[in-house]
């Protein structure tokens, strides 16, 4: 069995996952800078109580979270990690044998300790019953 290439589909899965997961906390940090400059820019046009200047500043922001389209960024290393989950799997599948007939083997039971064993759980059945 061939551990090593077990192993390095694993670092593989694991660099994927770091990358996607680093790339989903950048792209989260900046829609979280985006709505914070957006609520800056709502209270300080709540000091001036302009009923436009929100909807000026939602509509901003609108535009700006489609500009960044956190959904595209994402896309590529999401995929590129499900790639490499995938070949790891099949890596696993090889080198494990999933089948689990060819692990039943044959084996002759000695009659009277299976008797003895199903008297014994029998009793103690009926010991609790009591």
């Amino acid at each position: 069995m061939e551990l090593s290439s077990i192993k390095d589909a694993f670092d593989r899965v694991a660099k994927k996952q770091k990358l996607s997961c680093s790339k989903t906390q950048e792209v989260i940090d900046q829609i979280f800078q985006e709505i914070e400059k957006a609520l800056e820019k709502i209270q300080s046009a709540r000091d001036s109580d302009s009923q436009l200047d929100y909807k000026n500043s939602l509509s901003d922001l609108r535009t700006i979270l489609k500009d960044i389209a956190p959904l595209s960024q994402l896309e590529g290393t999401q995929k590129e990690l499900n790639i490499a989950l995938s070949k790891y799997a099949k890596i696993l599948e090889k080198s494990f044998n999933p089948d689990i007939s060819k692990a039943y083997r044959n084996s002759d039971f000695d009659a009277h300790i299976v008797n003895q064993i199903a008297m014994r759980f029998m009793w103690e059945c009926t010991q609790d019953n009591y």
